[in-house]
């Protein structure tokens, strides 16, 4: 059937309706998946600001500390008033909200309890006692806590170290030199869910560089308690129309019992699902802490709207939207004097001498250490030239420094002499011109560091290297003399042991001749044996003369040498005598050596005339292990006919059994015989000095 444009018409409609079906889905799939991934990045630049101000609360906080910890250095006794002034002046309550004030909790030995008890009450505060009691402990007590309002008095005289988490945190902070946050604490007297951050105060100018020393000496820490609610509430209602809230865990997990701070949002509708949610880790003050941020219902309905927009747009043309959103942080005035103190804490804070002059050389800034260097108050300082502070000489040899940083417009590194109550001070500077917005140079800006300890040590390390080196030429002189008569000993040994070989060759061969002119089987048999001890202690002279070391012998290859020799002695068909020599690693000095080996001699001589008559064969086992340091175990094994079961091996008229005897008890022995399966002698003997 053939299609007419009358049917193709009809079904038009159906054809539109299910394209515009079909383009709307596609549109609106992605203007849903576009819209959610921009809502999440706007979660996300949410979460980061959150983030960012958490920060800068810490390095606000932290910066408070450090200046009030500047107090403490400037000034050898900081009485109550006087940190009343200096806390009062920072304006805590209206400036930096969420802070419940700055503190000072003072290292307290226990015999001086009584008299810092006194000094307080004598100085304004008639009811101040250290609490908890707790006798022959060092406190760690409360002195000054601004503003002394009436929930800050309750904690004047409290020992923190009474409690683990502050103490935890207080020890941290004490090792390491730094301000460490605490973890979750209750603050009384509201039972109020916070926190607390130290800072330690030492006896020093500067952090001591070891654990040790800045534990022995700290005088105290400056501290500031935080109501968690209060300040975080800050951080999250900051923003007119906030959209993103978070729940605060103490530490690096999600745990409930360490919860900081419950966000509204989950606190009111516990089975709320967040449209968006993300976990993140940060440290506070150094301490862990887990922030859990959702979006509230507020976000939910934002997005919901545009979607609808997106819906109505997404029906009239098929169009990619592009979203751009741009996020400006606009600094308040109060982060502009947050930062303000900052940079002044850190200033006056340091060490360092810091410094700004103008174009014509005059100091505009100093800080403390630059005005103590020149042992002056910084108001006789501004305004003030070099030559007018130093005189003519040093004034204008400081001045063409500051002419060549001016002139090179680039930071210089300078060494300069500067008398100071007395005496001449050496300090490391370094020079940079600073600028105002339109780039032009209004002057130059210094740091100096006191290097005079630094250059007597290295002077002195000078001195003490030119002693070292020539008694370094010395000892290299007596070094050689030394190793030039270690070399003369060795040859003079080496020649010894010769001599000794020798003559013992030349008794052996006497012997050989005196027994050619005997009869008597008996007595020439007596000879050999003579003769096989003597060339004994000759092998180990040989060996020794042979050797690199003189003072110990190598047993193993001795005693094979050893056994080779007595195998031709008495055998004339030494095959049929299967021999096993087990003496590897075994060396020992000729005085341990020279029995030992006789002892074998004996008991191997032994075995080749008597365990294998009539030409029998057989075997013989040799072994020598080490089982202590020093001890020995020598074990001479044949299967051959075995001993007579009626000889006495202790008490044997035969010379070699007896001379074994006396050799074993010489070698502080002991000597075991076993007569199953052949002859087996077992002797366990020690080292001789």
């Amino acid at each position: 059937m053939l299609t007419t444009p009358r049917s193709i018409r009809r079904w038009l409609p159906t054809v539109f309706f299910l394209g515009s079906l079909l383009v709307s889905f596609i549109f609106i799939f992605g203007a849903v998946r576009s819209a959610k991934e921009q809502e999440y990045l706007r979660f996300q630049n949410a979460v980061q600001r959150k983030l960012v101000t958490l920060k800068e609360r810490n390095d606000t906080f932290i910066a408070l500390l450090q200046a009030t910890r500047g107090l403490f250095a400037a000034s050898d006794d900081v009485d109550r008033r006087e940190f009343h002034s200096f806390v009062n002046q920072f304006n805590l309550r209206k400036l930096y909200p969420g802070i419940l004030g700055i503190g000072y909790s003072q290292v307290i030995p226990p015999d001086q309890k009584s008299r810092v008890e006194k000094e307080i009450r004598s100085a304004g505060l008639p009811e101040f006692h250290i609490w908890p009691e707790k006798p022959e402990r060092v406190y760690h007590s409360v002195v000054y806590l601004e503003p002394l309002d009436p929930r800050n008095q309750t904690a004047i005289g409290y020992d923190m170290f009474t409690d683990p988490v502050r103490r935890q945190a207080m020890q941290a902070a004490c090792d390491q030199g730094s301000p460490i946050a605490s973890g979750r604490v209750t603050l009384d007297p509201y039972k109020q869910t916070g926190f607390l951050i130290y800072l330690p105060v030492y006896r020093t100018p500067k952090v001591p560089p070891t654990v040790e020393e800045r534990r022995k000496n700290l005088l105290g820490f400056v501290f500031s308690p935080f109501r968690a609610d209060n300040l975080l509430d800050l951080i999250t209602n900051q923003e007119p129309e906030a959209r993103v809230d978070f729940d605060v865990y103490d530490g690096s997990e999600i745990n409930e019992g360490k919860l900081l701070r419950r966000s509204d949002t989950t606190r009111l509708a516990p089975n709320y699902k967040p449209l968006f949610s993300t976990v993140v880790s940060m440290k506070f003050a150094g301490h862990p802490w887990t922030l859990v941020f959702v979006t509230k219902p507020k976000f939910q309905y934002y997005f919901s709207r545009n979607l609808l927009l997106l819906l109505v747009m997404g029906g009239i043309a098929l169009s990619i939207l592009f979203y751009i959103i741009t996020f400006k942080e606009v600094r308040t005035e109060e982060q502009l004097r947050a930062r303000n103190n900052l940079l002044r804490a850190v200033i006056e804070g340091t060490t360092d001498s810091i410094f700004v002059k103008d174009l014509e050389g005059r100091y505009r800034l100093v800080n403390e250490a630059t005005a103590a260097a020149f042992n002056k108050r910084k108001e006789e300082v501004i305004g003030k030239t070099d030559k007018e502070l130093f005189g003519e000489e040093l004034g204008e040899h400081l001045l063409n420094t500051d002419r060549k940083v001016i002139a090179s417009e680039e930071n210089q590194d300078f060494e300069e002499q500067i008398p100071s109550g007395g005496e001449i001070r050496i300090y490391q500077a370094n020079k940079g011109v600073y600028r105002d917005a339109k780039g032009t140079v209004l002057g130059l800006v210094g740091i100096a560091r006191d290097i005079t300890h630094l250059k007597q040590v290295e002077n002195e390390l000078r001195e003490q290297t030119e002693v070292l080196k020539k008694l370094n030429k010395e000892s290299q002189k007596e070094r050689a003399k030394a190793e030039k008569a270690l070399r003369e000993k060795d040859v003079l040994f080496k020649e010894v042991h010769h001599r000794v070989k020798n003559n013992l060759q030349i008794i052996s061969s006497l012997l050989n001749l005196e027994s050619a002119a005997l009869k008597d089987n008996e007595i020439i048999a007596a000879f050999d044996d003579s003769k096989n001890r003597i060339k004994t202690m000759a092998l180990i002279h040989e060996t020794l003369y042979q050797s690199e070391d003189l003072e110990r012998i190598d047993f193993g290859r001795y005693v094979e040498a050893l056994a080779a020799h007595l195998v031709t002695t008495y055998l004339t068909d030494p095959e049929r005598i299967g021999l096993s020599l087990k003496c590897d690693h075994c060396s020992m000095n000729i005085n341990t050596a020279v029995p030992l080996g006789l002892i074998v001699n004996e008991l191997v001589s032994n075995s080749l005339k008597y365990a294998f008559p009539e030409k029998k064969s057989g075997n013989i086992e040799i072994r020598l292990i080490p089982i202590e340091p020093q001890k020995f175990l020598l074990t001479v094994r044949d299967d051959g006919v075995g001993l007579p079961a009626d000889l006495d091996v202790s008490c044997t008229r035969s010379l070699g059994l007896r001379l074994v005897s006396i050799l074993t008890n010489q070698l502080q022995g002991e000597m075991n015989v076993q007569r199953v399966g052949g002859t087996t002698f077992q002797i366990t003997l020690s080292e001789q000095e």
